[in-house]
């Protein structure tokens, strides 16, 4: 049975979640938002979803040209401290493993293509992926299982295993009724056998 292995990216492969945060407060920080460490902690709870679900849920009734404002200057902050992330060495060794061994594998982030490209480019993972889904690619963003559905239809195939670290990871590989291991108990023993090769 061939599986493709799809991994998210922010707190999955990279430890990026921080910085995210830190670019959502340096962006209600400069356009004068009050309770500035009150939203910057809850943002954190709930990265995994697109960074505009998350500002709809913070400050409701915003407005999407102020949205948009958020995310300006959010992304620039980010892509202006991109050199503060870090890689997290042991999935992505794994990741090195499965793409030797012939694995298919797909990359199903929150972030957009533009960060996402961005960040694989630092760390040379580009080679390693043989499809992306980021923010602009589906309409119903995580935990819809949209993202991986179209992996399916890429691949022709059912047999995924998603690796995430958030609870709309866990969600979206639900609804998709695939496999999904949190990364935080991944080892290469447990993917191995999910897949079945030695």
């Amino acid at each position: 049975m061939k599986f493709v292995v799809v991994f998210d990216l922010d707190g999955t492969l990279v430890d990026s979640v921080e910085l995210h945060a830190k670019a959502f407060k340096f962006a209600i920080k400069s356009l004068g938002y009050k309770n500035i460490e009150k939203l910057y902690k809850k943002y954190k709870k709930l990265t995994g979803i697109p960074s505009e679900e998350i500002i709809k849920i913070l400050i409701p009734n915003i407005s999407s040209n102020e949205i948009k404002k958020i995310r300006l200057l959010k992304d620039k902050y980010f892509v202006k401290n991109i050199g503060k992330i870090r890689e997290k060495k042991k999935v992505i060794n794994i990741l090195k493993e499965l793409k030797q061994k012939n694995i298919k594998i797909a990359l199903f982030t929150s972030s957009s293509k533009k960060i996402a490209k961005m960040i694989l480019k630092k760390f040379k993972l580009e080679k390693y992926f043989d499809y992306l889904v980021c923010r602009e690619d589906v309409k119903n963003p995580k935990p819809n299982e949209e993202g991986l559905i179209k992996i399916m239809n890429k691949f022709k195939t059912k047999n995924l295993v998603f690796i995430g670290d958030s609870k709309y990871d866990k969600l979206a590989a639900k609804n998709a009724k695939i496999k999904f291991l949190n990364v935080k108990e991944l080892n290469k023993e447990k993917i191995y056998k999910i897949l079945g090769i030695d």
